[in-house]
C-alpha cells in the first residue's frame, strides 16, 4: 500500500520541485489594488475616447457622401440633420462611467455630435446642449426617452422641418431644423482590427482597422464611396440571386443522386464578383468626387493595399488584382476630371438600356 501511494505522489513531488526551480527570482514591489483599479478606469476611458473619435471621423466623412449623392440613390433617401444625441443609461454598465465622462452626460439627453455644414449646425445646435422637447412635446429624460426621441426625430425628418427645445447654460431656447435629403445607407463603425469595409444592401460597415489604415479623410471617403456604390448598384441583391440560382442547380443534381459539394452555389456566389468590384470602384469615384473629396488618392490607396496584402498583386478570385484596380481607377479619375473641365454633370456613364427594337445594339458595350 505504501509503495502504491509513494509512486503516485512521486511525480507530483518532482513536478513541484521543477516548477519551483523555474519560478521568478526577483523581489518585485507590492502592487496596490487601489492603483490597479484606478488604472483600469484610465485605460477604459482611453478606449472609449479612441472609439468615439474614430466614430466621429466616420460620421464626418460619411455626411457629405450621403447628402451630395442623394439624387443618385433612387428611393433610398431620408431626411438628414447631422445631429447625434446620447443618454448615460443607454451604455453598458462596464463603459457607462467612461463614456459619460467623455461626453459630459448627466442622465439627460445630450447632443454629443453636430456635423459640419449640416442643418443642425446651421441653426446653431451645439455639442453639450440638452434636448428638452421635439415640436413642443417634452421628452422623458431617461434611456427610454432617448430611444423615443430618436425614433420621433427620424420620422419627423422624413416629413419636413421640426423644432427642438434645447437647454444651454441653464437657459431654454428653441431652434427649427430643416432636414436635407441624404442616401439612406447608414455608416456603422465596427471595432474589428482587420482592414476591411462591407456593404450589406442596407448599411455600410467600416472596421477600426480600415479607419486606421486610411490616414487621410479622402482615402476613407474613397473606401466608403466604394461600399455605397455596391448598395446603390444593387450588387448585394444580385449576388444573393446568383447564389440562389447556383443552389437550385445543386438541388437538382442532389435529386438525381449526384453530389456536387455545393460547387454550383459557390459558382453562383462568385459570378460577376470582379465586375461588381470594378463597377463599385468606378461609381464610387464619382460619389467621392461629387462630395468634394480628392479622388487622386484612390490609386495610391490600392498601392498601399498591395503592400499590406502582396498576394493581391497577382491573385484574384472575387476581387480584381490591385494593379488592375489602380489602372481602372486612374482611368475613371481622368474621365471625371475631363467632365469637370468641360462643366459636364458628374454622373457615371451607364450602358444603354435594353430595347426590344434594337436587341443587338443594346448588348454592345459603350466605348469611351
Amino acid at each position: 500500500m505504501f509503495a502504491r501511494h509513494f509512486f503516485f505522489f512521486l511525480p507530483l513531488l518532482i513536478l513541484s520541485c521543477a516548477l519551483a526551480a523555474c519560478a521568478p527570482r526577483t523581489s518585485r514591489p507590492t502592487i496596490d489594488p487601489k492603483q490597479t483599479a484606478d488604472e483600469v478606469l484610465i485605460q477604459k476611458e482611453l478606449v472609449a475616447r479612441d472609439y468615439a473619435e474614430r466614430e466621429r471621423r466616420l460620421h464626418r466623412v460619411a455626411a457629405p457622401l450621403l447628402m451630395r449623392n442623394a439624387d443618385l440613390c433612387g428611393d433610398k433617401v431620408k431626411g438628414f440633420t447631422g445631429l447625434y444625441v446620447a443618454q448615460r443609461d443607454a451604455f453598458e454598465d462596464e463603459w457607462r462611467s467612461s463614456v459619460s465622462k467623455i461626453y459630459g452626460l448627466d442622465g439627460r439627453i445630450h447632443v454629443v455630435e453636430v456635423l459640419p455644414d449640416t442643418p443642425a449646425e446651421r441653426v446653431g445646435v451645439r455639442v453639450g446642449d440638452v434636448v428638452l422637447a421635439l415640436d413642443g412635446t417634452e421628452l422623458t429624460q431617461n434611456r427610454k426617452g432617448l430611444y423615443r426621441f430618436q425614433e420621433a426625430m427620424e420620422d419627423q425628418a422624413d416629413k419636413g422641418a421640426f423644432s427642438l427645445t434645447l437647454e444651454r447654460d441653464g437657459a431654454r431656447q428653441e431652434v427649427r431644423v430643416t432636414p436635407v435629403p441624404a442616401c439612406d445607407y447608414p455608416v456603422v463603425f465596427e471595432g474589428k482590427e482587420e482592414v476591411n469595409a462591407y456593404a450589406t444592401g442596407t448599411h455600410i460597415l467600416i472596421t477600426k482597422g480600415m479607419v486606421r489604415f486610411c490616414g487621410k479623410d479622402d482615402e476613407l471617403a474613397v473606401a466608403m464611396a466604394h461600399e455605397l456604390a455596391h448598395n446603390t448598384m444593387g450588387h448585394i441583391d444580385a449576388q444573393a440571386a446568383n447564389r440562389m440560382a447556383g443552389t437550385a442547380v445543386d438541388a437538382v443534381f442532389a435529386v438525381l443522386g449526384v453530389r456536387t459539394n455545393r460547387a454550383f452555389t459557390r459558382l453562383g456566389d462568385g459570378a460577376f464578383s470582379q465586375e461588381f468590384e470594378h463597377e463599385a470602384d468606378y461609381v464610387g469615384q464619382y460619389y467621392a468626387a461629387r462630395a468634394g473629396f480628392d479622388i487622386s488618392v484612390a490609386g495610391e490607396f490600392w498601392r498601399r493595399m498591395a503592400v499590406d496584402s502582396p498576394e493581391a498583386i497577382t491573385e484574384s478570385y472575387t476581387h480584381p488584382t490591385t494593379p488592375e484596380r489602380y489602372v481602372a481607377l486612374e482611368a475613371a479619375r481622368a474621365e471625371i476630371e475631363r467632365k469637370k473641365a468641360l462643366g459636364e454633370p458628374l454622373v457615371p456613364e451607364m450602358k444603354p438600356s435594353p430595347s426590344p427594337a434594337e436587341p443587338a445594339k443594346a448588348e454592345t458595350k459603350k466605348k469611351r
